[in-house]
């Protein structure tokens, strides 16, 4: 058997790399049916790695595969069990909560994909291994969004856009030219970054549903995120999704609370476990994360110093609460930041851009002092005996990684601040809902400050 079938892998190999990868596949998912997973990997491996290496493939590629089919198989009876027993508990159809089930082991699909057209991932350890990881990854991301998430109320407009996802993101991950697979990076994440836009706002409650007793009928609320997207006069969100909206807050202010305040007040208050006294540098202070942070900075009892990189940016910066600020653009501000410190360093860096400012960060800290990276757009090299001297750290998240417990800790304190206005969200401007497009054009443009708000 095993030598007919690595004949039979040769042969397609002849025609097509894929369909000898699809056959293996095949033959490694029914072993798995029947057996663990390491007598799995063991039989696949000595069946398909000799064909495979023979017409080129890297012998470390086929035995990830391999790998990776062994944990398929291990997954697959009881992602059938769960599935049949979910669909006969809520009285659904077993083949589509089946079909719901798979959805969620996307990540393996891709990965076995992945490490046939970017074998850096597990042949080459370091930054050409991170790469590989970064493209597989944002592949996989949008892959499941294109199956999971919604991104119109109109079906058929839906659907397209579902589509075109989808095709990006399997261009990122099956294009060999990983120049050309970064390019087709920037499509799925500025989809993926419109789904997340338009599931944020603030509003009036006009209906609550059976068993809802957090909100109730013309309550005023923002929310976190909604089932059905919040581009819309109405959107549908489940009750810990909406939390109450001061009444001395717009609604405009109300749709820019959670991710730039959630963000720093998570960066801050769990992240840094800052604590009054302390030194904080924000950089790019004039802009939706940047205002919440000083804002959050200067009720907790911080000195904060602010960047940012336009006239006006800096006048909102230090109208806020900044106690200095400095312009991000002029030679040599790394070196005023020291000096207003008495060349001591500061305590803690809120990092909006880490691929252009983390290496001289580490040159700005204290002893003992911390980097909270907030954002990225690319790779960065540093040096990191800065560190090691200063005993300091480089800490990072994202905000829909927190736990429950976090999420809850950050309302509570989101919630008290617009209360008693500490914390007093700033619209930089406001667009009618006809031009969701323009904002996200303008949101990427340097020198924006406060956030964007679409109005209906």
């Amino acid at each position: 058997m095993p030598t007919k079938l690595g004949a039979i892998l040769i042969d397609l190999a002849g025609v097509n790399l894929a369909a000898m990868v699809m056959l293996a596949f095949v033959f490694g998912a029914l072993l798995g049916t029947g057996l663990p997973p390491a007598p799995t990997y063991i039989l696949v491996a000595i069946v398909i790695a000799p064909p495979m290496t023979r017409v080129g493939v890297n012998p470390w590629v086929v035995h990830f595969f391999a790998f990776f089919l062994g944990v398929w198989g291990e997954l697959t009876p009881p992602t059938s069990l769960v599935a049949a027993v979910t669909a006969k508990i809520a009285n659904a159809s077993f083949y589509s909560t089946l079909n719901r089930a798979l959805q969620i082991c996307v990540s393996l699909f891709t990965l076995m994909a992945g490490v046939f057209v970017h074998p850096k991932l597990v042949i080459e350890p370091g930054v050409d291994q991170f790469g590989a990881a970064l493209l597989i990854l944002i592949a996989t991301i949008g892959i499941t969004f294109s199956l999971q998430a919604i991104f119109a109320d109109r079906r058929g407009i839906d659907v397209l856009v579902r589509l075109v996802l989808a095709a990006f993101a399997l261009f990122v991950l099956l294009c060999p030219n990983e120049p050309l697979a970064a390019a087709g990076c920037l499509p799925v994440l500025l989809l993926i970054g419109y789904w997340l836009l338009r599931r944020r706002g603030a509003g009036v409650v006009e209906a609550v549903g059976e068993g809802v007793k957090k909100v109730k009928r013309g309550d005023r609320v923002y929310t976190t995120q909604t089932l059905s997207g919040a581009y819309a006069e109405y959107a549908l969100a489940l009750e810990h999704q909406v939390h109450p909206l001061s009444a001395k807050i717009s609604f405009s202010q109300g749709s820019g609370v959670w991710v730039p305040y959630g963000t720093a007040y998570h960066a801050l208050y769990h992240s840094a476990k800052a604590h009054a006294s302390e030194t904080v540098l924000v950089h790019g202070a004039s802009g939706g994360v940047g205002i919440a942070a000083v804002q959050i900075a200067r009720s907790m009892g911080l000195m904060i110093l602010g960047t940012a990189g336009t006239p006006t940016g800096l006048e909102i910066t230090k109208r806020e609460g900044a106690h200095q600020v400095f312009d991000h653009h002029k030679t040599g501000y790394q070196e005023e930041i020291l000096k207003a410190t008495g060349n001591r360093g500061v305590d803690i860096i809120l990092e909006m851009l880490a691929n252009v400012n983390l290496a001289y960060d580490t040159k700005l800290l204290a002893k003992d002092g911390r980097v909270i990276v907030i954002g990225n757009r690319g790779e960065v090299t540093i040096n990191a005996r800065e560190l090691m001297m200063r005993r300091a750290s480089i800490r990072a998240f994202t905000l829909w990684d927190i736990t429950p417990a976090e999420e809850a800790d950050i309302h509570a304190g989101l919630i008290a601040g617009l209360e008693n206005g500490t914390l007093r969200p700033v619209v930089g401007k406001e667009l009618p809902l006809a031009e969701a497009a323009r904002t996200h054009k303008e949101i990427l443009e340097p020198g924006a400050s406060g956030k964007i708000v679409l109005v209906c």
